[in-house]
């Protein structure tokens, strides 16, 4: 194949990226809380009202929240 038929399977970004140090750590802060929250989610359980019926959408989890690395007990705000 040619580099003139190559040339137009190669895409062309519409953005740039910013791959400064600063760029790239705080990207990696937001996948840790991702994470973090999507394991958290995987941990919660719903938490049952006073008649013993469990509440739609309310859950509570096994442990406390980190944030900043000070612990909180309950949801993250």
């Amino acid at each position: 194949m040619s580099n003139r038929k190559r040339s137009h399977l190669i895409p062309k970004r519409a953005f740039a990226v910013d791959m400064s140090g600063e760029a790239i750590a705080q990207r990696l802060r937001e996948a840790a809380e991702l994470n973090e929250l999507g394991l958290s989610l995987a941990r919660a359980k719903p938490i049952p009202s006073p008649s013993g019926q469990t509440l739609g959408d309310a859950v509570q989890e096994d442990r406390p929240s980190v944030v900043d690395g000070k612990s909180t007990p309950g949801k993250q705000p």
